[in-house]
């Protein structure tokens, strides 16, 4: 989920066509960076590290990298990207459409924007998604947003927080491939009956080991224990329902385990600082 990040802020989205064989270097991006390419070729070289780049070639850089990127010579790279500042929170306008990329810039040392932690992504991300990944079809619309002749300031700070979850999202369907088989089968279950409310020592006997052993494959795998990351993919679920649908409040409380409608509310407002009606107002496509 996004606790704690509602001053997180994309400053620019853009794409780029290369020329064939051109260059460009970054020295120190102040920023958290999601690039993807589109078509062509290239490579970029990201903090001394060499990457291949090529149709759905996706990264995410941490704050503050160094990158070179190098187009193809006969099949240029054409590519997207953008930059999400964690905490932005300017005292005047906006400096839109603007991001520090070396030390020097008027932008690199002001104290109403800053990094913060982003766990599991404090380091290169590369993966290879298909062209229609939802990924990349939120930042296709993120795109759209800055081109724009007037920017749709709600839609960009929305958008910001949709972005963090898509990215936690992602970490976390690789972290799944990764995990002890007793532990996959708690999280695929879980996964497949939300609207059940089961005990740690319910969960430990699926995994076949002690409810201390479980919670600690959890932490070590998912970074928090099997029932917090149950009440993530449960409020993750109340999400999208709450997006997606006119579904009663009630009617989706119990679809993601949780009888009382009222304490269902609770919950999610301490997870996304808004009520589900809020929440709907917001969100709801239609």
């Amino acid at each position: 989920m996004t606790d704690g990040f509602e001053s997180a802020l994309i400053l620019l989205a853009n794409d780029y066509r290369f020329a064939a064989g051109e260059i460009a270097d970054r020295p120190c991006v102040h920023s958290r960076m999601q690039l993807w390419c589109h078509a062509g070729r290239g490579s970029i070289t990201v903090n001394q590290e060499t990457f291949a780049v090529e149709p759905g070639s996706t990264f995410i850089l941490p704050w503050g990298h160094h990158i070179t990127y190098r187009a193809d010579r006969s099949e240029p790279m054409f590519v997207s990207g953008i930059h999400l500042i964690p905490f932005c929170e300017p005292p005047d306008a906006v400096p839109w459409y603007e991001v520090a990329n070396n030390q020097e810039h008027r932008l690199a040392q002001v104290d109403w924007m800053a990094d913060r932690p982003l766990n599991g992504l404090e380091r290169v991300i590369q993966r290879k998604l298909p062209l229609n990944h939802s990924l990349l079809h939120l930042g296709a619309y993120i795109c759209s947003l800055f081109q724009r002749s007037a920017l749709d300031r709600e839609a960009i700070r929305l958008a910001s927080q949709s972005l963090i979850q898509e990215w936690m999202h992602l970490l976390e369907n690789q972290q799944r491939r990764d995990l002890p088989n007793g532990l996959d089968r708690v999280c695929s279950y879980i996964t497949h009956h939300l609207h059940e409310q089961l005990s740690l020592q319910q969960y430990a006997r699926i995994a076949g080991c002690s409810g201390s052993n479980l919670n600690r494959q959890a932490r070590r795998h998912l970074g928090k224990t099997i029932l917090q990351w149950q009440r993530d993919q449960q409020m993750a679920q109340a999400c999208q329902q709450l997006r997606s649908s006119n579904l009663s409040i009630q009617h989706i409380a119990k679809s993601c385990g949780y009888d009382d409608p009222l304490y269902f509310s609770r919950i999610f407002k301490q997870a996304q600082r808004l009520s589900p009606r809020r929440y709907r107002q917001l969100h709801l496509v239609v």
